[in-house]
């Protein structure tokens, strides 16, 4: 099964997917694991709509001078 995404979050895999995934593959989940996976699926998808630490994405503080601007081009 492959996750989706709507270009803001990441979806949960939905009940039509996993439906899909069964006639395609002819397995069959039990109600026990449809719980379980999607119990599992809530945390992974909270885990993959987290804020991420924008302090990582900055490169430096520094202004861009004409100086530093000629150094790195």
């Amino acid at each position: 099964m492959k996750r989706s995404h709507n270009g803001y979050i990441w979806l949960p895999i939905s009940h039509l997917e996993i439906d899909a995934w069964q006639r395609l593959s002819g397995e069959e989940v039990d109600p026990w694991e449809l719980r379980a996976i999607n119990a599992m699926d809530i945390e992974k998808t909270k885990l993959l709509n987290a804020p991420k630490d924008d302090s990582s994405d900055v490169l430096s503080s520094r202004p861009v001078t004409p100086d530093l601007f000629d150094a790195l081009f």
